[in-house]
């Protein structure tokens, strides 16, 4: 038998992330981001300019898409 509400319960279930987004759980990141945001930066400049000056930390890296 077929329930809408066990439908919608299992469907919200397999949407779930399996890992919090990085820009929720890295406030460093997260302040660069949103300042560049500020600052009206594109999110391909932004995630470009991070991969310039934060080199090997890949704690502060992030693709446009996740901007």
């Amino acid at each position: 038998m077929y329930l809408a509400s066990v439908a919608q319960e299992k469907a919200e279930m397999r949407a779930r992330r399996p890992k919090p987004r990085k820009l929720a759980t890295c406030l460093s990141l997260r302040r660069e981001v949103q300042n560049r945001l500020i600052e009206r930066h594109s999110p391909e400049q932004i995630a470009a300019r991070l991969r310039l000056e934060f080199g090997e930390d890949a704690e502060m890296r992030v693709s446009h898409e996740t901007i």
